[in-house]
């Protein structure tokens, strides 16, 4: 898996404002001071692959709390969104908060699906692309990333 790993002395997360499926604002900076981040864009449920790897990520949240971390997932649109429990799904129509993260990697990332891991103060210490978001091995990777922040900032 190709992952990037950021100088958290040099990066900083761009601000980003979606919106939840119900249509209620949010913004990342809410959860600055609380908890770390994983926040991966994808193409949305109309995307089978998308849909197995929101499927297997979220059966970790248990192990994403664990690590003091949000889960986040970013779809483009609300389409094809299941009924039902929505925790930690979001929207960004027009897909403004996946551009302005695309754009802390230095290459086109084309329609890749995108995995950042955010310290606690909204700084990014890493990031995957992929075609596919379902590969083996995604959350335990952002997980120990996860748990290299926390032993980075043990406040």
């Amino acid at each position: 898996m190709p992952w990037i790993r950021f100088d958290p002395q040099e990066e900083t997360a761009p601000a980003l404002r979606l919106e939840t499926p119900g249509g209620a604002p949010f913004e990342l900076a809410d959860l600055r001071g609380r908890s770390s981040v994983a926040l991966l864009f994808t193409h949305g449920f109309g995307c089978r692959a998308c849909r197995a790897a929101i499927s297997d990520l979220r059966q970790q949240r248990e192990a994403f709390r664990s690590q003091e971390a949000e889960l986040l997932i970013v779809v483009p649109s609300r389409e094809g969104l299941p009924p039902g429990d929505a925790e930690g799904i979001l929207v960004d129509p027009g897909a403004a908060g996946r551009r302005d993260f695309a754009a802390l990697l230095e290459f086109d990332t084309g329609r890749s699906a995108m995995l950042f891991i955010l310290d606690r103060y909204g700084t990014p210490y890493a990031a995957w692309f992929g075609d596919e978001p379902l590969q083996a091995g995604l959350a335990d990777e952002a997980l120990d990333w996860l748990e290299f922040i926390s032993i980075q900032c043990p406040e």
